[in-house]
């Protein structure tokens, strides 16, 4: 797991500051599927953590072109999570994870609704709304005690 803890469940990681947010078409069909436009929140969490210093990069397919390089050449890679790219997101965050160990968060709608499903592909997973939660949970990762 990329999210080491000690004894005290603090985390143990290297700090938190350059991100990647990967969102992935679903591959079963659905009234998004050739949608050229990103989810509403893939734009609004870019924009909050862009607002709160952290260095991120949204990378949306159909719209972004990015390889596994891309997506390792950061500190922690979030991910958006949907019923239909559940499958290739996980054989993506294992290919990444086989080349760095960087901690892995996933959210949106399925994290939601079925945080087990997605909980093999993530260290962590931000339920409901990540706005707020989100930057919570970095924030604690880069606070030294």
């Amino acid at each position: 797991m990329a999210i080491g803890l000690n004894e005290r469940f603090e985390y143990t990681g290297a700090p938190i500051r350059r991100l990647k947010l990967l969102e992935l078409r679903s591959e079963r069909i659905d009234f998004l599927k050739n949608a050229i436009l990103p989810w509403h929140g893939t734009v609004l969490m870019a924009s909050l953590l862009a607002q709160e210093g952290y260095q991120i990069e949204a990378l949306v397919e159909g719209v972004s072109q990015f390889t596994d390089d891309d997506l390792a050449d950061c500190d922690a890679l979030l991910v958006h999570l949907t019923a239909g790219n559940i499958e290739r997101t996980a054989r993506i965050v294992q290919r990444i994870k086989a080349r760095k160990d960087i901690p892995v968060i996933g959210g949106g709608g399925l994290g939601k609704v079925v945080p087990s499903a997605v909980a093999p592909a993530c260290d962590a997973v931000v339920r409901g709304e990540g706005e707020d939660t989100t930057v919570e949970l970095l924030e604690a990762c880069n606070r030294r005690t």
